[in-house]
């Protein structure tokens, strides 16, 4: 979790893609890991869950695989009114 952060993929079936959301999961976007499908078996972050650099593993084919997902490029909005949390300026 970085400020609200969230990456998930499908582990039902072979999926190209992961979806992410910065706003706690209100608006989701789809990202293409790969132009080939993967049986994805977990996403993980690092011990201190602060950060926005995941590893994602599974299989393709009876081979394993392993993507590093960096998300900090992509930049949350910054928020507004962080030192007045009750005013009207603060999201």
């Amino acid at each position: 979790d970085h400020g609200g952060l969230i990456v998930m993929a499908d582990d039902i079936k072979k999926t190209k893609q992961v979806v992410f959301s910065w706003d706690e999961g209100s608006s989701w976007y789809d990202f293409d890991v790969t132009g080939e499908g993967l049986e994805v078996d977990n996403i993980v972050t690092g011990p201190n869950a602060t950060s926005t650099s995941f590893l994602m593993y599974g299989t393709r084919d009876s081979a394993a695989v392993l993507y590093y997902l960096n998300f900090e490029t992509l930049h949350q909005r910054e928020c507004t009114g962080v030192f007045a949390p009750d005013s009207v300026s603060s999201d």
